[in-house]
């Protein structure tokens, strides 16, 4: 039975009722804070951490220099056995023009490089952005520790510095374990928790339009 002039008026205002709830939906879940542009290229956090570490150790390269290319440097880390391991890596390979030994060999040195208060941190500050498209969050690496340089044998400080160096970027969500690649345990970070928006609110949203519409379909058929 065709609908009459009444019910093709209903039908109408129900249709402009449902262009306003998925424009509504739309606006929250593509998200009003959703960025305009995030750089393509992934920084993963072992990257982070190479290029902060390149940049500290430049003030202790140019120290070096000063003591002399021909002379053997020990280089003693206090850190964690992983931490330890990478910031050695680290230092022989910014200090590849120098002569660099380990702990295990410093009998043959002539000056000891000291690192202490040795701290690599990767947190993750913020989730946020649209539920739909691409999740982004927020991304703090910081490098901290003490350098210094002693003449073997001797406990005068030639050299001090203290680092604290970070790092504040975004990366999209779905390429965490790409950006956590690099088998240390300092690479990976621990995602905050949805705030009660996202765990209540949002849901709540898409939970009202759905009955709204079902309820409009009720409604329709019964006229």
């Amino acid at each position: 039975m065709p609908y009459s002039e009444k019910n093709l008026n209903l039908v109408n205002v129900i249709m402009r009722i449902n262009i306003v709830i998925i424009n509504i939906i739309l606006f929250f879940f593509s998200g009003f804070l959703y960025p305009q542009s995030l750089q393509d290229e992934l920084y993963t956090n072992l990257s982070v951490y190479s290029k902060l570490l390149d940049k500290s150790l430049v003030t202790l390269e140019n120290q070096l220099v000063l003591l002399g290319k021909d002379k053997i440097f020990c280089v003693k880390i206090n850190a964690k056995p992983e931490i330890s391991e990478y910031l050695y890596l680290k230092s022989r390979q910014k200090l590849n023009s120098f002569k660099i030994i380990s702990d295990l060999d410093s009998a043959s040195s002539d000056f000891i490089v000291g690192f202490e208060n040795v701290n690599f941190v990767t947190k993750y500050n913020k989730i946020y952005g649209s539920l739909i498209k691409s999740r982004i969050v927020q991304r703090r690496i910081d490098v901290i520790y003490d350098c210094t340089v002693k003449e073997k044998g001797r406990d005068s400080i030639l050299y001090f510095e203290r680092v604290y160096d970070f790092s504040e970027d975004e990366f999209h969500l779905e390429r965490i374990e790409d950006v956590e690649k690099g088998g240390y345990d300092f690479l990976k970070g621990t995602l905050p928790d949805q705030s009660l928006w996202e765990k209540i609110f949002i849901p709540g949203i898409a939970t009202l339009a759905s009955a709204v519409a079902i309820i409009l379909f009720f409604v329709i058929r019964s006229k």
